[in-house]
């Protein structure tokens, strides 16, 4: 990071360590070291229709949306969320969102286990390409298990 870890500091938007992926921009602001493997934080701001594919973790998670509108599905109904709403996903629940048509910014509490996801993940892909074997391998290392679209989900 910004060799400050273990000391107070203040990250400011698009401040952190940047990773581009899949259609999304993203900014790890503290990682799980920093919070004793507790939980990672992060911003992301998604182009539109940016879809964040269906999964779980063994962690709860978090999404505050700042800017744009999301559609965020779980197993039930789809729920459209604008800025200023947090988003809690709980333990093994199954979830994902769509970015709305203007794209949108997130504040992403993540999973101590899924911190360095992105990372892994975009090393995976130079590496080994779309093998889903290795793909899968990666998001079970992260806690995370990716899952089917639901119908009605795709945009």
């Amino acid at each position: 990071m910004t060799g400050t870890e273990g000391h107070f500091r203040v990250i400011r938007r698009e401040e952190g360590e940047p990773i581009d992926f899949r259609g999304a921009k993203l900014w790890r602001k503290v990682t799980r070291e920093d919070t004793g493997e507790r939980w990672a934080f992060g911003e992301s701001i998604n182009e539109p229709g940016f879809h964040n594919t269906p999964h779980t973790h063994t962690e709860p998670e978090g999404f505050y949306v700042l800017e744009g509108e999301y559609t965020f599905y779980t197993e039930g109904e789809p729920r459209k969320v604008g800025p200023d709403s947090f988003v809690f996903i709980p333990p093994d629940t199954r979830h994902g969102f769509i970015a709305g048509p203007e794209g949108g910014r997130l504040l992403c509490l993540w999973p101590a286990a899924f911190d360095g996801y992105f990372w892994a993940m975009r090393d995976a892909f130079q590496q080994h390409g779309e093998d889903p074997e290795v793909l899968a391998e990666v998001a079970r290392r992260h806690g995370m298990k990716s899952l089917p679209v639901p119908s009605g989900a795709e945009q």
